[in-house]
């Protein structure tokens, strides 16, 4: 998650900058963020790619990014983002790779050629306080190869709002007829549209009433006990083999795959 595409760390929440560095440097093994990686590749495994380069919008501390560039030595792989942080960060990674660089860039003028890119991913990112989904949308559309390809995760239902949506700088819940809609006549073929982290929506959803209540924290889920987080993982890791082929009705996250199609 990251809030960068859209703002300056000196224009962020005081407590959403604060956070902002711990959760780069927890990424790589946080539960939460290695089972939704999971998910995430287990949605893009087999995809037929065209030639060129994959590009993660909002990468963060660059943990996915850097997963994929060791999957495919061949592609470039970019980490786009605006705060120094997160870009600090995967550079520090790219030496390790030769083939992954960061870049900083707005979501709403991505500075890649038209028909550039093979793979786009914005994970928790076009959710995020001040993007404009169709223009940030648009512009995806615009650097994808044709027959390219789209993964977008954004957080799923009004009702989980809460004061952890401020902290970590989401504007935005969405519904699955909200997406649909965003992606209809602009270019898209829809081809998968799927809710995630369903097994653990109800532990969400008690947290975040809290959070509401002011009994929790919401840098709590930041700190988790190593063996309640190996056994959460798991749990997301067994839902990253269920969405390999098939789809989940309800959960905290939301994803979208679609392909550009050329306009008529």
């Amino acid at each position: 998650m990251s809030i960068s595409d859209t703002q300056s760390s000196e224009m962020a929440h005081p407590s959403q900058a604060a956070l902002l560095p711990a959760l780069y440097q927890a990424e790589g093994q946080s539960w939460w963020s290695r089972g939704m990686r999971a998910i995430s590749h287990g949605l893009l495994d087999g995809l037929p790619l065209p030639a060129g380069p994959i590009l993660e919008l909002g990468c963060g501390g660059g943990a996915f990014i850097a997963e994929m560039a060791e999957r495919f030595p061949q592609r470039l792989a970019l980490g786009l983002d605006l705060h120094p942080v997160a870009l600090a960060t995967v550079a520090g990674k790219a030496p390790a790779f030769g083939n992954l660089q960061a870049m900083g860039a707005d979501v709403h003028r991505l500075p890649l050629r038209d028909d550039s890119c093979a793979l786009v991913v914005g994970l928790d990112v076009l959710d995020q306080a001040g993007v404009d989904l169709p223009v940030a949308l648009a512009e995806i559309w615009r650097i994808l190869k044709p027959g390219g390809w789209l993964l977008l995760r954004v957080s799923a239902y009004d009702w989980l709002a809460s004061p952890h949506d401020q902290d970590f700088g989401t504007g935005r819940r969405y519904s699955g007829a909200d997406l649909r809609q965003a992606l209809a006549g602009g270019g898209w073929r829809l081809r998968r549209l799927t809710y995630a982290n369903t097994v653990l929506l109800p532990l969400v959803a008690v947290t975040r009433f809290a959070e509401r209540r002011g009994w929790l924290s919401t840098g709590a889920g930041l700190e988790t006990p190593a063996m309640l987080g190996q056994q959460l993982q798991r749990v997301l890791e067994a839902e990253a083999r269920w969405l390999h082929r098939r789809s989940l009705p309800a959960g905290v996250s939301l994803y979208v795959l679609a392909q550009k199609i050329a306009l008529e």
